[in-house]
């Protein structure tokens, strides 16, 4: 029994010294490549121009009219597209628009508009939706 004690006790020191109960060492890091961050440019947002533009359904038309704003100055030209429920697209461009001027679009019979959108052309040569609506 003592030998067997004694024996136990040599096993746990011989452990012990050849390392089988201590921690594994912490894995080394991969090497990993560093995500490149993106390069910085400078980008310079246009300011948002300011134009006033409504449309309206009559019996038979639709009416866009141009009512000036604070960047009527720079006003060159109004895109103006038309989606009707039946699928049918209309695109007309007005260059050179006067404060108060109408542009009347006709139709035959009840006008079936779904979305009259108006860009705005500018001198600066930026294009801005000025006139947005579901109809």
């Amino acid at each position: 029994m003592r030998y067997c004690g004694f024996s136990i006790l040599i096993l746990a020191l011989l452990a012990v010294v050849c390392g089988c109960l201590q921690s594994s060492p912490a894995p080394s890091p991969t090497s990993m490549a560093t995500p490149s961050l993106p390069t910085p440019f400078p980008a310079t947002v246009p300011a948002q121009k300011q134009i006033n533009v409504a449309a309206w359904v009559t019996d038979q038309d639709l009416i866009v009219q141009y009512n000036g704003g604070r960047d009527a100055a720079y006003l060159t030209g109004l895109r103006v597209q038309i989606d009707n429920r039946n699928g049918q697209i209309i695109k007309r461009v007005f260059y050179a628009p006067q404060i108060g001027q109408t542009y009347v679009f006709p139709y035959s019979g009840r006008p079936d508009v779904n979305t009259v959108n108006v860009v705005g052309i500018f001198s600066d040569e930026t294009e801005q939706t000025v006139l947005f609506l579901y109809m």
